[in-house]
């Protein structure tokens, strides 16, 4: 099962490899670069799809998903631990307008709550 979302390009209608978004997967499948079961945060930018962070770990039951972004870097959580400052200052900005919530790879079911964007 593979569970994403990700901010995106006001001007794109999917997700693409140079949009300008970000996206974060739980449980990673086999249809997507990265491990399998793994924990992925990507970016889709003009110079390709870059992974920015991986964790060989599988998160099933609920989870709490924390990205601070702060324009020239990211802080990623989960469930409160904190998996490191990732620099993205020589990446494209994605255009603050859309945040995507993709759940349910192959059928599955997965479940949002309490999703909060703040300033």
């Amino acid at each position: 099962m593979n569970t994403a979302f990700a901010w995106r390009n006001s001007d794109t209608v999917v997700v693409t490899g140079d949009g300008g978004a970000y996206q974060a997967r739980f449980n990673n499948s086999d249809i997507a670069p990265g491990g399998l079961g793994h924990f992925v945060l990507e970016k889709f930018d003009p110079g390709g799809r870059t992974i920015l962070l991986e964790i060989p770990d599988r998160f099933l039951g609920l989870n709490r998903l924390v990205i601070e972004d702060r324009g020239r870097s990211i802080t990623v959580y989960i469930n409160g631990i904190n998996y490191g400052t990732i620099d993205v200052s020589g990446y494209s900005r994605p255009e603050p307008r859309y945040l995507v919530l993709t759940g349910g790879d192959r059928s599955g079911g997965d479940y949002f709550d309490n999703v909060k964007i703040s300033r």
